[in-house]
């Protein structure tokens, strides 16, 4: 049969945190490199099956953002239990970065970005949090 796909194009304006949690997991099994392609985006949730990648490449261009999530579909919980269940789904997604090898502070301005607003990272910060891997031809050797 066919190799298995190496790489795998991302974009999305977003979607299920928990689904795109499992697409990350997957695609980190399966040693895939991730590529959202230049000038296109990866937003919301989309980032988080980014950073699934081995290697995570940005093309020129390409918008990664990030924003405050609603955790749990359930808008009839008591507002401290909606809470609960929001810091609950945060750490699962800092966790989740940490695992992938992408710094868990890259949460920090999502978490002061409203729901209906984006935040789009600059280059520097997706070198700075690890969103995006260290171009090959920096490697030593």
């Amino acid at each position: 049969g066919a190799a298995a796909p190496r790489r795998a194009e991302l974009h999305s304006t977003g979607g299920s945190v928990d689904d795109a949690l499992s697409i990350g997991r997957m695609l980190r099994t399966r040693e895939m490199t991730t590529v959202v392609p230049a000038g296109r985006l990866c937003l919301s949730a989309c980032p988080y099956a980014f950073a699934g990648g081995v290697a995570r490449i940005a093309g020129e261009g390409a918008a990664l953002g990030l924003h405050q999530h609603y955790h749990g579909e359930n808008t009839l919980l008591p507002a401290f239990l909606a809470v609960e269940e929001i810091q609950r789904g945060q750490g699962e997604v800092m966790r989740h970065l940490a695992e992938m090898g992408v710094d868990p502070m890259v949460m920090v301005p999502a978490l002061s970005t409203p729901p209906r607003e984006i935040y789009v990272l600059t280059p520097e910060e997706l070198a700075r949090y690890r969103v995006v891997t260290p171009p090959e031809s920096d490697a030593p050797g």
